[in-house]
């Protein structure tokens, strides 16, 4: 261990905890930005090899057209079969109206025991 990590770590002992976690925040920081330091030499080194191979360059048409050949390869599109689909859009279907049934039947519900309440109420017989 070298001298400035011995001093380093007798200050740590004497902070509070919460600055504890301050330092090693700004360790973190100070990581990641050495990480991205080195990551931009490396692109600025690449780009570098690319310009030195003269190369004609590429329009933007032909950027677009590989990026959707590669996004189609990657990507299949997923198809069910017609009766499949079908089935899988009956089933939506009847869980969207489900939904709704129970919410219309919730509704009246609290409206037929609101109307029992008040029915109650002004015989004297609820509070």
């Amino acid at each position: 261990m070298t001298a400035i990590e011995a001093q380093l770590i007798e200050r740590l002992k004497k902070l509070p905890p919460n600055r504890v976690a301050e330092v090693m925040d700004f360790v973190d920081f100070l990581t990641a930005r050495e990480e991205r330091a080195a990551a931009a030499q490396r692109l600025t080194a690449g780009l570098a090899r690319l310009d030195g191979l003269e190369l004609p360059p590429v329009s933007d048409d032909e950027v677009e057209a590989e990026i959707q050949a590669a996004r189609a390869k990657a990507q299949p599109p997923r198809r069910l079969s017609g009766g499949r689909h079908r089935a899988a859009i009956a089933r939506h279907k009847s869980a969207r109206l489900g939904r709704h049934r129970r919410r219309a039947a919730s509704a009246l519900a609290v409206e037929r025991l609101g109307g029992r309440f008040r029915a109650l109420h002004q015989r004297g017989v609820a509070g």
